[in-house]
C-alpha cells in the first residue's frame, strides 16, 4: 500500500468515526496538503483554496509549539473552537499533520479520543 492509500484509508477511517466528523485533511510538516475528504452528505464550509491557507498557518503554529516539545513533551492534538465547527490537529508521525473538522452537536471529548486512538495509538495502515 503506497502512502496516498494510506492517507484516504485514514481519512475513510477518521469521517467513518463520528458521524459529527465533517471533514478531515491530512497535510505535510509546511502545510501543504495531502489529502483531503469530505463527509458525502455535507459541503465544505471553506472553499479549498481557504483550506489551503487554513492548513499553512495551522502547520506554522505546530512548528513554533514544537520548540517546546523537550519540555511539555509531544503535542497530541490541539482544538481551534468556532461558533459553527471545531477544528482539531492531530500530529501524524514527524512530517504530517490531521486535520479535523467537527459539529458542534456534542460529544467533542468521545471524538477526540476515537480520533486519538485511530491516528496516535492505532496501524491504520493493516487491516
Amino acid at each position: 500500500m503506497d502512502q496516498n492509500e494510506k492517507h484516504e484509508l485514514l481519512l475513510y477511517r477518521l469521517l467513518n468515526l463520528d458521524q459529527n466528523v465533517r471533514f478531515a485533511a491530512i497535510s505535510d510538516k509546511d502545510g501543504n496538503l495531502l489529502a483531503r475528504a469530505v463527509r458525502p452528505d455535507l459541503q465544505t464550509i471553506l472553499t479549498p483554496d481557504e483550506t489551503k491557507n487554513f492548513m499553512k498557518w495551522t502547520s506554522e503554529a505546530w512548528n513554533l509549539r514544537r520548540a517546546h516539545h523537550p519540555k511539555l513533551g509531544m503535542e497530541l492534538y490541539n482544538i481551534s473552537v468556532f461558533e459553527k465547527v471545531r477544528r482539531a490537529t492531530f500530529a501524524l508521525g514527524d512530517d504530517r499533520l490531521v486535520l479535523a473538522t467537527i459539529d458542534n452537536k456534542g460529544g467533542m471529548m468521545q471524538i477526540l479520543d476515537k480520533i486519538l486512538n485511530l491516528v496516535l495509538y492505532k496501524d491504520y495502515t493493516h487491516d
